[in-house]
């Protein structure tokens, strides 16, 4: 293979990577030229050098979550969500109390405009969702017990599970499928789980073939960063952390080690 491909593939498979968006600018003025001459190369192998230490993407379609429950003596952590929106999480889930009031505007002003796309709420606050595109989300016990025709039209849902098979019977508005425990749960002692590793994996590998459209699936329960790649190595779409980040005086250090070490 001629020299100027090598090179051309090397610097694609770099750049496709790259956390950060404009610096794919490279790689569109290089699509530009009919061909790479040979007085390019210094200035391609100054690029590759140039990009060695850049931040990458953490591994590619796989989400990362964070569960926080929201009591008045946590609302000094939402001043770190940012951060970690920043740094690289997904989605966001906002959890309370079962008879708890909370001021769903007064949160919401502290976090970026941008991020609240990813943020998830209990479908207790039906109209925060549809006024904020916020994505609802139903407990197993209120999936099992409401109608669906209590579904906004539009809006985006998550719901949990903790039997895989139940989610052969989720309708498509459901997006997120949060499944726990996988392992023993941090910020919960003794919540263990109900199926083996072995078993998982393979629930995880049939789902595709029993249904055509299924919803992202996350694991849940005692993640951290030892155990992260195992999540992603068993079939699951992204991990969820809860007590790995709230009970780490740095959550934001401690969702970094969890991003290190799937990468690693």
């Amino acid at each position: 293979m001629p020299l100027y491909n090598l090179l051309f593939i090397n610097c694609f498979t770099r750049l496709y990577s790259i956390k950060h968006a404009p610096n794919l600018i490279f790689l569109l003025n290089t699509l530009t030229y009919p061909f790479i001459c040979i007085k390019t190369l210094p200035f391609v192998f100054w690029q590759l050098l140039l990009f060695q230490n850049v931040t990458i993407h953490k591994t590619a379609n796989f989400h990362l979550a964070a569960f926080l429950d929201i009591y008045s003596e946590k609302q000094t952590e939402i001043g770190v969500l940012n951060t970690l929106f920043d740094t690289g999480l997904d989605l966001l889930y906002l959890r309370t109390n079962p008879n708890q009031e909370v001021a769903w505007k007064q949160v919401l002003k502290n976090i970026n405009p941008e991020f609240q796309n990813r943020i998830i709420v209990p479908i207790s606050a039906r109209e925060v969702v549809q006024s904020s595109k916020l994505i609802g989300h139903w407990k197993e016990v209120e999936r099992k017990s409401l109608q669906p025709k209590l579904m906004l039209p539009g809006s985006i849902y998550s719901t949990s599970v903790h039997h895989l098979p139940d989610i052969l019977d989720l309708p498509l508005p459901f997006r997120y499928v949060f499944y726990s425990p996988v392992f023993e749960s941090i910020s919960k002692p003794g919540y263990i789980p109900q199926y083996n590793l072995k078993a998982v994996k393979h629930d995880l590998a049939m789902l595709p073939h029993e249904k055509e459209h299924l919803p992202f699936i996350i694991g849940l329960g005692g993640i951290k960063a030892e155990n992260i790649k195992r999540v992603h190595e068993l079939g699951f779409d992204g991990a969820a952390m809860m007590g790995a980040l709230w009970q780490s005086p740095d959550p934001v250090q401690a969702f970094r080690e969890i991003m290190k070490s799937l990468e690693s």
